[in-house]
């Protein structure tokens, strides 16, 4: 597997290397045009070179991460495991409270490992989130492709005012619901609780046996047709 998973990073980074040098060269060409037309440079082309620079530099920092981890993995697990089989348990002669201490402090190896591989994991999420970012970014050169980034340019604004406004609704009815079924529903025991209810009400869930309050079917009603059948709708 050594070769193939050598291979794979070779390839990655030419290829990050490759983009590196069509940005650089696209930057070169957007300065002489500008010194050439006696324009200021396209700032939309600068940033687009920007973004892709950036991105370059997390991914490879990405790559040495977790070419380093995965080449290291092996004697990381090994020194976990035999410092959780280590522990004297049964042996007389080591105190309680020292075999507590030595399997505690083996588990914090254990839970840093795992946390580690956390961040990482959502390290690499972030990374695929701006990848597809350009790439839907990409599709505003075709005219047929490029209909979702034309449509978030022309309607941003209202979008953005849309969010706004949806923001402030739906945090009141989170509120609204924590203060009136908090202390008997488990699903409204606080506004985070309360506010995922709620999310999961727009998806089609509702809670649970809500037709037994008079109260319950009020709030069910009232914010489903102000949030999903008006809001959303209209949107």
């Amino acid at each position: 597997r050594r070769p193939v998973f050598f291979a794979l990073y070779g390839v990655t980074f030419f290829l990050l290397f490759l983009v590196t040098v069509l940005n650089v060269d696209h930057l070169s060409v957007l300065w002489r045009e500008s010194k050439t037309r006696k324009l200021p440079m396209d700032v939309q082309g600068c940033l687009g070179v920007a973004y892709d620079l950036v991105q370059v530099t997390i991914n490879v920092a990405f790559a040495i991460i977790a070419l380093r981890r995965t080449l290291s993995s092996e004697d990381r697990a090994r020194d976990i495991l035999q410092g959780i089989a280590s522990v004297p348990f049964a042996d007389s002669s080591v105190g309680f409270s020292e075999k507590v201490a030595q399997f505690f402090a083996a588990i914090d190896d254990l839970n840093t490992e795992l946390f580690t591989n956390d961040s990482i994991n959502l390290f690499a999420f972030v990374i695929m989130l701006l990848m597809l970012v350009r790439i839907i970014a990409a599709t505003a050169v075709h005219p047929r492709m490029g209909v979702l980034v034309g449509t978030l340019t022309h309607g941003l604004n209202d979008l953005w005012h849309f969010c706004l406004l949806f923001l402030i609704v739906f945090v009141f009815f989170s509120y609204t619901a924590t203060w009136l079924f908090g202390f008997s529903r488990a699903e409204f025991a606080n506004l985070q609780i309360s506010m995922k209810t709620q999310f999961d009400m727009l998806l089609g869930v509702l809670p649970e046996d809500f037709t037994d309050d008079a109260r319950m079917i009020t709030y069910v009603v009232f914010s489903m047709c102000v949030m999903f059948f008006l809001m959303l709708n209209f949107l």
